[in-house]
């Protein structure tokens, strides 16, 4: 085996915003699991390929504790996905019970009922959009507010406090500045503990998500709990749909005959958002998980605390499973991407974002059939350094 000096450090150069680093498809060639160096300097394996990919995702023996957490190999200095996570004797349980509280806030019937609201929002967002004028950074003002606005509202945060809470979403994901990563989810929590306080001690708490929570198994959830869900549903809620919104706009607008196909058939929206996050490239966002117990697999052992990073974008563009994986085909079926997980944590808000990207595709192209970028994706900075990656800007015209 390689000594640590020699192995392959993460994240791997890319040409652009829009591509997977070609490294990833240089390591696919060789087998589907590799020693690589996180960011931040430790070991770990790192999974790529569509089939090792989803095995592992549905893998019950892999999971986000650890027995020796200060022991445990870091991805990053973020406060939130840097390292593990949870009660490594209660994990399973654990994790049964917050789906089991949560999932039915996602359900079919709650999205039906949030579609009118959100149609409002984005509606809200691109006539800012228009009155600013172009060029416009599609970033700074429909990507990166609406899924913070929608999260917001099913939480019940007041409309005052919400830039608050983009901010600190933001500040979280970091992964080179371990004070601003600490400082924002300490900010965060404390914001979230004094509104679950408000929401207990109402008469009229409302029926947010948090309201919810304080009457759910007969009112004797704890408010530390209470917290730390609507934290997670805060960040989960937020970033990873930022980044498919500003991916999701350049993907269609740098493939013009996608474009125009969207254009003349409205109906292919649901289709072309499943695409978009099958060729999204969140550029950091490896998954990750810990050994339980030893795994064998692809004639490969990984020992119980390994640290295992899941390649999802790459495994989306796998030639094996997706004909001509690196054209953006929004007519593409089957699709059977892996952009929301497979198996046990399969991500519960994967309906939310389904609805946001389809209401926001939906209104956004008819309303502006000429939008495209006003500089060359190329010349556009990405958000290095940063869990779900993206641009800090995305330029626009129309």
């Amino acid at each position: 085996m390689s000594s640590s000096a020699e192995l392959p450090r993460l994240p791997f150069a890319r040409p652009d915003g829009l591509s997977i680093p070609p490294r990833v498809h240089e390591l696919r060639k060789y087998g589907p699991l590799h020693r690589v160096l996180t960011p931040a300097g430790d070991e770990a394996w790192f999974a790529v390929g569509h089939d090792v990919v989803k095995q592992l995702f549905a893998d019950k023996r892999l999971g986000r504790a650890h027995p020796n957490p200060e022991e445990a190999a870091r991805v990053s200095d973020s406060a939130w996905l840097g390292g593990p996570a949870g009660n490594y004797e209660t994990e399973e349980t654990d994790h049964t019970r917050m789906r089991d509280l949560l999932q039915p806030y996602f359900s079919p019937r709650r999205m039906r009922t949030l579609r009118p609201r959100i149609e409002v929002l984005v509606d809200d967002l691109l006539d800012e959009m228009e009155a600013v004028g172009q060029p416009a950074d599609l970033h700074e003002l429909l990507a990166f507010p609406l899924p913070a606005l929608v999260i917001c509202e099913m939480l019940g945060v007041p409309v005052e406090d919400r830039s608050l809470i983009r901010e600190w979403s933001d500040g979280i994901s970091d992964m080179a500045d371990q004070q601003r990563s600490n400082a924002s989810l300490a900010a965060l929590y404390d914001y979230m503990s004094r509104l679950t306080s408000k929401k207990r001690e109402s008469d009229d708490p409302g029926d947010d998500l948090i309201a919810v929570l304080c009457t759910a198994e007969g009112g004797t959830l704890d408010d530390d709990y209470i917290t730390y869900l609507a934290m997670m549903t805060v960040f989960a809620g937020h970033e990873t749909t930022v980044t498919s919104i500003d991916l999701g706009v350049l993907l269609l607008l740098t493939n013009p005959a996608q474009h125009q196909a969207l254009l003349d058939d409205i109906d292919l929206v649901p289709s072309a958002v499943d695409e978009i996050l099958r060729a999204s490239a969140h550029a950091e966002a490896w998954a990750l998980r810990y050994a339980r117990e030893d795994i064998d697999i692809a004639g490969t052992t990984i020992r119980a605390g390994d640290c295992v990073l899941l390649e999802r974008p790459g495994a989306d563009r796998d030639e094996s499973v997706h004909v001509c994986p690196d054209e953006f085909d929004i007519r593409r079926s089957p699709n059977p991407h892996l952009a929301f997980g497979y198996g046990p944590r399969y991500c519960m808000g994967a309906p939310l974002a389904r609805l946001e990207l389809e209401v926001l595709f939906s209104r956004l192209v008819p309303r502006f059939p000429r939008l495209r970028p006003a500089v060359p994706v190329e010349e556009m900075t990405i958000r290095r350094g940063l869990l779900t990656a993206g641009f800090h800007e995305v330029p626009v015209n129309w």
